[in-house]
């Protein structure tokens, strides 16, 4: 979850230099930042250096960049005359980058795209949004579907080893939203790149994440990424494939060191209670419950790893 983040020295003296979009457009710098938490972490995967809209650059007639303290802020002065390109030179340096870091490393490598509607709420966002929206476009969703399936293929084909959709907004939609118009959707983009890639594993995460738990068996996917507001036994009894995530990010921001240790512990304790179970433990993949936070402390998230890896020895 954004591991290189805004949290280690080294990203944040090369963002004094270089803005995210110039970052984006400089293979070197993304495979750099993507590697860079190897020197701190002992960790089993990276997740490439990118952002959830990248997907955007495919669009033709929207102007696109990412502003500090703001995130992606798509322009558009016509909806619809934006048309779909196979290709972006963002996409051709994320490309790359990813082609760089597998030949030097042979760590699990993680691409990732943001997902439909938090995708739509984006490119919309400075267009006077609306929820309603989603009544009136249903084109252009599908225009987001085929751009977040390219964004995809070209990770995949680039060489990262899993995918992950970044959904977060999905729970801000009502239940005939996401049964009518897009689970519908997602059936398309899920079952399609199954089809074509059937090796490549595929995690989901969406924010509140329980409010999307009735639908989940219905998306093609191998593992839920799941946020931090229930316990992972109501996961595991839901659904059948792979559960990650749960870690409260705030917790890494704690100051105090003893006080960091005893919440930490018990987090750790809830989270080993609910895959003490063989068939749960084999189903569980440590990570945290949504983005790392800038003010994270570096020292607790090693502290955190080693924690893990002396619970992995003395399973």
């Amino acid at each position: 979850m954004r591991q290189s983040g805004r949290y280690l020295p080294e990203y944040r003296n090369i963002r004094e230099k270089y803005s995210f979009m110039q970052i984006l457009q400089n293979p070197e710098l993304i495979a750099h930042l993507t590697t860079l938490p190897l020197k701190y972490l002992n960790i089993d995967a990276l997740i490439v250096f990118s952002d959830i809209s990248v997907s955007f650059s495919l669009f033709e007639n929207v102007e696109y960049t990412i502003e500090d303290n703001k995130g992606p802020v798509a322009k558009i002065t016509d909806i619809q005359k934006i048309y779909l390109k196979t290709e972006s030179d963002i996409l051709h340096k994320l490309r790359l980058a990813i082609q760089n870091i597998k030949s030097q490393h042979k760590i699990t490598l993680i691409g990732f795209s943001g997902g439909l509607y938090t995708s739509f709420y984006y490119l919309l966002k400075n267009s006077q949004y609306t929820k309603t929206l989603i009544y009136y476009h249903e084109d252009l969703i599908l225009l987001i579907l085929e751009a977040i399936y390219i964004t995809l293929k070209t990770q995949i084909e680039a060489g990262v080893d899993i995918i992950q959709i970044f959904d977060t907004y999905l729970f801000e939609l009502s239940p005939i939203d996401i049964e009518f118009i897009f689970l519908p959707m997602y059936k398309i983009l899920l079952s399609r790149l199954k089809k074509n890639y059937p090796e490549i594993p595929i995690i989901f995460f969406a924010l509140n994440t329980i409010n999307i738990l009735q639908y989940i068996k219905e998306f093609k996917i191998d593992c839920i990424s799941v946020d931090w507001k229930k316990n992972l036994g109501t996961y595991f009894e839901h659904f059948r494939g792979y559960v990650q995530g749960n870690l409260d990010p705030v917790v890494l921001t704690i100051q105090d060191k003893d006080t960091f240790l005893k919440v930490l512990n018990l987090w750790l304790m809830s989270i080993h209670r609910d895959i003490e179970k063989e068939k749960n433990r084999q189903r569980y993949i440590f990570n945290l419950g949504h983005g790392i936070l800038p003010n994270t402390k570096v020292e607790n998230v090693q502290i955190l790893i080693e924690k893990l890896r002396n619970l992995e020895r003395s399973d």
